[in-house]
Formats: structure tokens, C-alpha cells, sequence
């Protein structure tokens, strides 16, 4: 056993003998090709041998650069020179640090879509400086939109004053002429009209429709007159060109123009609302002595509104003729000439005693004087209306007074009252020639006469 493993250890060192023999023997005869290429690293270059595995080296030597290429710091930014290798074009570069640069910013704002800027003075620097993003105003209007056309508002930078444009909605599609003037034909209906100017109150007036007849009651007066002048009256002659639909059933036009007999006026922000296919609301704005009045109609009681003509009872009738109401009280008498001048007597009676003031449009002239019963002496006309009756009267819907209607050889007589209370307060009599003359009575039981 032990002659075995001395024979190995002979064997072994046998062989490594044989190995470094043949290692020697073929570095002998291997002759280096070395590459066309240089190989360098950080310090140095050389050119390396072809062969597998052999690693060496011919005309190595410490790098030649040459001048560097120089690029300047910029707009704030480093520069850099740039070295060559002259013979193996290896590089390195050096950073030259850029200068400390102050920034002076321009007056004048920049800007694009999104942004604006200042430049900075030194044509060389390309900071935007200040640079956020814009602030929009909340735009104005540059057209409206209408019903089926779109409107385009532009909005404004608040710091640099660069503008964007978009587009408005189109408004809703309004409804059709005839349709819409459908609406207007108020046959059976109540509308209630509110005016008011701030700071002055307001005032509401209601309008009673019922076919061709209306009743009309206000804060201080009520009378019964024909639809169609009260409609006309309330001024609902919108043009359908003028409104457009904001959806909903509200119909807005930003102002139109009434017209009446004498004049006209600017109605601003007319708004109209449409239900189930009848008005609503109608409100607008008129200006009014340099004071802004706010006007409202509501409609209501469409279909169940009943108007009936008032008529005058022989009840009524005599107690507004009682002589009890004629012996302290004051008369207004007047007409006029055919010149329109005015000519007229003031009456103060208290039983027997009556003072006077006859006047015209330039003069008075006072006087006074004592008759029996003087109050209905100097009443003229009380005999011709105890010679009537109730029934002779008819409701005048144009003066709101009960008049009696006489023809005579020279043409028509109308003689009218009206009664307030129980009691006779006006009379007009109009004569065939036109003449009208007109007696107010009121303060019944006041004056005094001494």
C-alpha cells in the first residue's frame, strides 16, 4: 500500500515537470500581432496584442491632450472644456462654473394660454421670471346668446391683461309667433299689478277680466271699464323678436320700449313666465323721474273670474238725493270755454248761509250771501234728478259713473253721477254742443260758514 501511493507522488511530480517544459518551449515560439487600435484607460494608452489570452502591451504612454474645446456658461448654466487625447482621442472634460447672475425682470408681462412671465434684461438670460398662472376676470359679455344662438364672453387677465375667448350656450328654442300670441288673448282672468319705486311705497291695482268687461280695484278707487282698454292700459304689447327663452318657461328681454297716446318708455330686465302654457309673471323696470319703478302683474283665476256690470237701486238712488245731505257741505261747479280756459264757483254751505269764490284762469272774485235752505236753492240740478229714477241710469264703464242719456232736437244730453258711500258726490252734464259742465261735492257735514 505504501509502494502505491509513493509510485503516484512520482507520477505527479512527473507531469508538472512535462506541463512548465511545454509552457516554456511555446512562449518561445509565439511571436505577438498587435491591434491597429488604441486601448487607453483614464492615465494612459497603448495597443494591445491580438492572441488569445496574451496580455501584452506595445507604445504604451501617458496621454497627449491637446487645447480644449471651450463652451462658455450660459443663461446662468455651467460650461465645460473639452480634452483630446492626440493620439488616442480619449476625452476628459473640465466644468467651467457659470458666473452669479443677478435677474433684472422686464416691465413687460409675457405670456401664452396658460401662463405669464418676465423676461430678464440680459438678452443672454432665458429665466422666466415671476412666471404664474393667469387670473381670470369673471368676463364680459361680447354677445349674447340668444334663443338657438350661441353668445361669446372674453375673459381678461387681471395681472397681464392676455385675454381667452369661449363660448355661450345657445338658449333654449322659444316658442312659436302663433303660439305666443295665443298668450296675450287674456278672455277670463285676474291679474294683479304691483308698482313701487324704494324708499316711496308701492301701489297695487287688480284688473277682474270677464270677457269684454273688467272691473278694476285699486288702493284708492274702483271702477268698471271694457277689457280690451284695460289690457291695453297694462300694456302688453311685447313684440315676440324681442324675447328670448332661458328655459323653464321664462322668457327674458333685456328692454323694450312702450309706447302710449303721448309718450313712450324704456322698460329694462322684462321677465315672463310661461305655465302650462298660460302667463304667470311679467316684471320689469321703468325709470321714472330719474327714479328706477319696479312693476309686477301675477295672473291668477284663469277661466273663474265673473264681472258684473253694478247697477243703481231706487234705494240708493234717493238716499244719495236726501236734502239732509245738502245743508253742510262744499260744491265745486266748473267748465270750460272754448278757449280751454277755466271758468268755475267754490260753494261753502252750512244750512241758510252760503260763502262763494267765483274765479277763471287769471282772477277770483269773492262774495257770500243767506237763503232759505241754501244748499239746495243753489243745487240746480237736484230738481232734474228727482224728476228721474234709478232705472233711468245705466252704468258708463268710460267714467265709471251712472248716466242718463236724453236726445234732444239739438243732439244728445247725458247727464251723470256719481255716488260714493250712499252719497251724491259729482254730477256731469254734457251738452249736444259739447259743453260739459262738472259740480264736485264732498266735505258733508264739515264746513261752516260764519
Amino acid at each position: 500500500m505504501k509502494m502505491t501511493k509513493k509510485l503516484l507522488l512520482v507520477l505527479l511530480v512527473i507531469a508538472c515537470v512535462t506541463l512548465a517544459s511545454s509552457c516554456e518551449v511555446l512562449e518561445k515560439f509565439h511571436k505577438h500581432e498587435y491591434s491597429d487600435k488604441w486601448s487607453y484607460n483614464e492615465d494612459s494608452h497603448w495597443k494591445a496584442c491580438k492572441g488569445d489570452g496574451c496580455d501584452a502591451k506595445t507604445a504604451e504612454a501617458e496621454h497627449s491632450f491637446g487645447e480644449p474645446v471651450v463652451t462658455e456658461p450660459k443663461d446662468g448654466k455651467d460650461g465645460s472644456k473639452v480634452y483630446t487625447c492626440t493620439v488616442c482621442s480619449k476625452t476628459k472634460t473640465e466644468v467651467i462654473e457659470a458666473p452669479e447672475h443677478t435677474h433684472t425682470a422686464s416691465d413687460e408681462w409675457i405670456s401664452d394660454s396658460e401662463k405669464h412671465w418676465h423676461s430678464c434684461e440680459d438678452k443672454n438670460c432665458t429665466s422666466k421670471l415671476d412666471a404664474s398662472s393667469h387670473v381670470w376676470d369673471e368676463g364680459t359679455v361680447v354677445s349674447e346668446a340668444l334663443s338657438g344662438v350661441e353668445g361669446l364672453i372674453r375673459y381678461t387677465c387681471l395681472v397681464c391683461s392676455n385675454t381667452k375667448s369661449e363660448a355661450i350656450p345657445a338658449l333654449p328654442e322659444k316658442m312659436s309667433e302663433d303660439e305666443w300670441f295665443v298668450l296675450f288673448m287674456i278672455e277670463n282672468a285676474r291679474i294683479d299689478c304691483v308698482s313701487g319705486i324704494e324708499g316711496y311705497g308701492s301701489s297695487t291695482t287688480t284688473v277682474y277680466i270677464d270677457g269684454e268687461l273688467a272691473e278694476v280695484v285699486s288702493d284708492d278707487y274702483s271702477y268698471y271699464s271694457d277689457s280690451a282698454t284695460e289690457l291695453a292700459a297694462l300694456d302688453f304689447s311685447f313684440n315676440y323678436d324681442d324675447f328670448n327663452h332661458l328655459g323653464d318657461g321664462v322668457y327674458y328681454a333685456k328692454s323694450i320700449v312702450l309706447y302710449d297716446e303721448e309718450s313712450e318708455m324704456e322698460a329694462s330686465d322684462v321677465t315672463m313666465v310661461v305655465e302650462n302654457d298660460v302667463i304667470s309673471v311679467i316684471t320689469y323696470s321703468v325709470e321714472i323721474l330719474g327714479m328706477t319703478c319696479d312693476v309686477e302683474f301675477t295672473f291668477s283665476e284663469w277661466g273663474e273670474v265673473t264681472v258684473e256690470m253694478p247697477t243703481l237701486t231706487e234705494e240708493e238712488y234717493l238716499a244719495a238725493l236726501d236734502h239732509d245731505n245738502f245743508h253742510n257741505y262744499t260744491l265745486d261747479t266748473y267748465s270750460f270755454d272754448e278757449n280751454f280756459s277755466l271758468i268755475g264757483t267754490t260753494y261753502y254751505f252750512d244750512g241758510d248761509n252760503c260763502y262763494f269764490i267765483t274765479y277763471t284762469d287769471e282772477e277770483y272774485e269773492e262774495g257770500s250771501l243767506t237763503i232759505e235752505n241754501a244748499g239746495v236753492v243753489m243745487n240746480e240740478y237736484l230738481e232734474a234728478l228727482e224728476a228721474l229714477s234709478a232705472s233711468d241710469f245705466v252704468y258708463n264703464p268710460d267714467n265709471a259713473m251712472y248716466s242718463y242719456y236724453e236726445m234732444t232736437d239739438d243732439g244728445e244730453y247725458v247727464l251723470s253721477i256719481y255716488i260714493e258711500e250712499g252719497v251724491l258726490v259729482s254730477v256731469v252734464e254734457t251738452y249736444p254742443d259739447g259743453t260739459e259742465y262738472y259740480s264736485d261735492l264732498y266735505d258733508h257735514g264739515v264746513t261752516t260758514v260764519e
